[in-house]
């Protein structure tokens, strides 16, 4: 019998693997997500309608429910061995679903989360330019009980929001999502957040934001605080980068952004807030 009791090192030491070898790398990887569920910046999230786990950037400290960190690092270690974020594995990412499968062992993180992608809708629907970074890919796909998987890739392989480059500002973990409730809090626009810190390398912060539009005829999501627009992608999809401060980061002052979409003649369709203002 072992005489250890914190519950992470007893899962570590339950799944020892052989040095150098793909789980290795694997577990290499999931000591350094426990790292930061240790100093807290990772957290479960909830919004009406819908609940998240982030990983956070540097320096914001959250705290986090034991069971929703053993999860996590099962989830990741998971995808990590199948090799879900190597850059050729978009569909493995999306199969071990890694947000689904830490949101279905998270007490209250509330139904849906069981999502199954669909492998023959995995595509990258979008890439945007971000300065002194270069190019990030928009990963889509379909899943059966009707949700959406996502996630967003550096040009080198990574997946923001798990940590792997330090060009990762925090922001939602890549897999797959159930639709928002249409009331009251969004209507019809689901969204998510990647950021970037791009300071290491000369840029500056980038927040991205990309999701699903439910209702039909969008051409146009803009966030009407900065003014920013995209054009909807393939009819219902978007991806709108909008430099500004990451928001888990000091000072604390990064806009608060509202999304709508509207159609070719103007109307606003779908809105991230019923209760806001759409301008």
């Amino acid at each position: 019998m072992s005489n250890v009791s914190d519950p992470i090192e007893l899962l570590s030491l339950a799944n020892p693997v052989p040095a150098g070898s793909l789980r290795a790398v694997a577990a290499e990887q999931a000591d350094g997500l426990l790292a930061v569920l240790r100093a807290g910046q990772a957290e479960l999230h909830p919004r009406a309608g819908r609940g998240f786990l982030q990983r956070r950037a540097p320096f914001a400290r959250r705290s986090i429910l034991l069971a929703t960190a053993l999860a996590v690092i099962a989830s990741l270690s998971v995808a990590w061995a199948a090799g879900a974020w190597t850059p050729e594995a978009p569909l493995t990412l999306f199969e071990s679903n890694p947000q689904g499968t830490a949101q279905q062992a998270t007490p209250g993180a509330g139904p849906g989360w069981n999502q199954t992608v669909i492998p023959d809708s995995v595509k990258q629907v979008a890439s945007v330019e971000i300065p002194e970074v270069g190019p990030v890919e928009f990963w889509h796909a379909a899943a059966e009980q009707g949700g959406w998987c996502a996630g967003l890739r550096l040009s080198n392989g990574a997946w923001l929001g798990t940590g792997e480059s330090p060009l990762d500002g925090g922001g939602i973990v890549p897999g797959c999502f159930p639709k928002a409730s249409p009331e009251p809090a969004s209507n019809g626009l689901n969204w998510e957040e990647n950021d970037i810190d791009a300071h290491s390398v000369g840029g500056d912060d980038w927040r991205i934001r990309y999701g699903l539009i439910d209702a039909p005829g969008a051409v146009k999501v803009t966030d009407l605080t900065t003014g920013k627009s995209t054009n909807v992608i393939d009819g219902d999809l978007f991806i709108l980068p909008i430099e500004a401060q990451i928001p888990s980061m000091p000072p604390y002052t990064s806009p608060r952004f509202h999304l709508v979409a509207y159609d070719k003649a103007g109307n606003v369709i779908a809105s991230d807030c019923r209760s806001c203002s759409d301008g």
